[in-house]
């Protein structure tokens, strides 16, 4: 099949590049919630408590991260025994054919 494409008879207008700030391509994304420009009219009291809530966010990251790397053993654990298990099968049907066959020849 041939597909041929037509230029159209309207050309379409291109909106020019948009100009972004070096300084916002260029500097790193604060992790703090309002990023980093009311650090300097927190009390101390809000920055620990900002501080605290940032570490239970991180705890919790962990907590999450090792039971994701749980559940993947356990994922590949049990793939590893449904392959047991569909070879074993494999290998009773196997049998019993050979079974049915065997008894077939010793049938008068």
């Amino acid at each position: 099949m041939l597909i041929v494409f037509q230029e159209p008879d309207v050309a379409t207008p291109v909106a020019p590049p948009v100009e972004v700030p070096k300084e916002v391509v260029l500097g790193p994304m604060p992790a703090t919630p309002g990023g980093g420009i009311m650090m300097g009219s927190l009390s101390n009291e809000e920055r620990q408590k900002l501080e605290e809530e940032r570490e239970s966010l991180y705890q919790q990251l962990d907590e999450k991260d090792e039971e994701i790397n749980q559940q993947s053993q356990l994922v590949e654990k049990l793939k590893e025994q449904m392959l047991e298990q569909e070879e074993l099968i494999a290998s009773t049907r196997r049998d019993y054919e050979l079974l049915q066959q065997v008894s077939l020849l010793k049938s008068p």
